[in-house]
């Protein structure tokens, strides 16, 4: 009697370990919608080549977990603006999604290179980027907060 309920426990905790090790890149419910048009306020502390303050756009298109589209950013003291495209994925950790996304534009006759990061937070894009500008060097802690349109 005490072999076989051992046998039974022996195969449950195999089962439990065997199909806990199993993982999926996404799990069964669906990849969040990031498509559409995003728009809202970024500040660099003047890095990015904008002036610190700006109104990011972005148009996104979404197939699956990849993204693309464009960017627009736009000083928010003054009508000059500059465009980009943007290419990314969608990544889960733990349960939570965010989008992980690259863009490179021309400001002031300056490369820029942006990694940028987001999470949806109430039918807001909320995240940071950091990335390059070759004109004034690296760009560190840049925050935004978008609202979908």
């Amino acid at each position: 009697m005490i072999s076989s309920n051992l046998k039974i426990i022996s195969l449950f905790i195999f089962a439990i370990l065997f199909f806990s090790s199993c993982k999926e890149e996404y799990p069964t419910e669906a990849v969040p919608d990031y498509s559409g048009k995003w728009e809202g306020l970024a500040s660099d502390g003047g890095q990015l080549g904008t002036g610190g303050l700006s109104v990011f756009t972005l148009n996104l298109s979404q197939a699956g977990k990849n993204i693309s589209g464009s960017v627009t950013i736009r000083k928010a003291v003054s009508a000059d603006s500059y465009s980009g495209t943007i290419t990314g994925k969608i990544v889960s950790s733990g349960g939570l999604y965010g989008l992980e996304s690259n863009f490179v534009l021309l400001i002031n006759s300056c490369n820029v290179s942006v990694t940028l990061t987001a999470v949806k937070n109430y039918g807001r894009l909320v995240g940071s980027f950091n990335g390059t500008n070759d004109c004034k060097g690296k760009i560190t802690g840049g925050t935004l907060v978008l609202d979908k349109k």
